[in-house]
């Protein structure tokens, strides 16, 4: 007995102010703005989830998507950020790759005004996707080596919902170009992500997306090219596959 009880004294030290409680069913989890990681080199999903209420990202793990172990804190919006703690965190999703794992968050700062009328129909608010890396799927995830105090993506656009894609070598943050801004809200993406590793890709080949865009409208969403993004955006040239193509000054890709 007095053995277990010394092992029981030598860990309370490792749980003090932790907040995990073991066997936590899915419908019980206070869920916003979820994602879900499944991590192949631990075998293990994880549940992230945030609200406008929190200044960071929470996680829970699970082995089998039915019982679950958290939250823990996976991310905070780090002090000096051109984004406003108190207005939230929303849609992190996290992605595994080239060995690191990356965050990609949207945040906000209402206090940095960047577009009013006649140049946007309404005032607009500083509002992007940052990318934040981490060597766990747990956290905690910070801003990148190379990365910079603003979002990812285009800071004079309201941006919501930035994710990964990946294509050969290159990486693209894609994400939606908020109807408060232009009206019709618009799928976009950038070349060659802002804080995701680019090691064996060219770093020349960093330029935004120019066509086509993806329109949303209440009555219906077009992928097609219209005539006036067309003249307003370029024809860039496409690959074999057809899909749209960057060139590349340095490499010609």
């Amino acid at each position: 007995m007095g053995v277990r009880y010394f092992i029981l004294l030598l860990t309370l030290p490792l749980l003090a102010g932790q907040t995990i409680s073991p066997g936590i069913r899915l419908p019980n989890i206070p869920a916003r703005d979820a994602s879900m990681l499944a991590d192949a080199d631990s075998r293990t999903y994880y549940l992230y989830v945030s609200g406008d209420d929190s200044d960071g990202v929470m996680v829970y793990k699970s082995k089998d998507l039915a019982n679950w172990v958290g939250p823990s804190s996976a991310f905070k919006v780090p002090d000096g950020s051109w984004a406003n703690p108190a207005q939230g965190v929303r849609d992190p999703r996290v992605y595994a790759y080239r060995g690191k794992y990356y965050l990609f968050a949207t945040l906000c700062n209402s206090d940095r005004i960047i577009a009013r009328p006649p140049e946007s129909w309404r005032v607009n608010t500083m509002q992007g996707t940052q990318i934040f890396v981490s060597d766990s799927p747990q956290g905690p995830f910070a801003v990148a080596a190379n990365g910079a105090n603003k979002p990812s993506t285009p800071a004079d656009s309201v941006v919501q919902g930035g994710t990964l894609f990946v294509e050969g070598d290159l990486a693209y943050t894609v994400y939606a170009h908020d109807w408060t801004q232009i009206v019709d809200a618009t799928i976009e993406a950038t070349a060659g992500s802002s804080g995701v590793s680019t090691a064996g890709s060219c770093s020349s080949c960093t330029s935004r997306l120019p066509a086509p865009r993806a329109s949303y409208s209440r009555s219906r969403m077009s992928a097609t090219r219209s005539a006036s993004n067309a003249s307003s955006y370029g024809e860039p040239p496409t690959s074999r596959n057809g899909r749209q193509k960057i060139p590349c000054a340095s490499c010609a890709h």
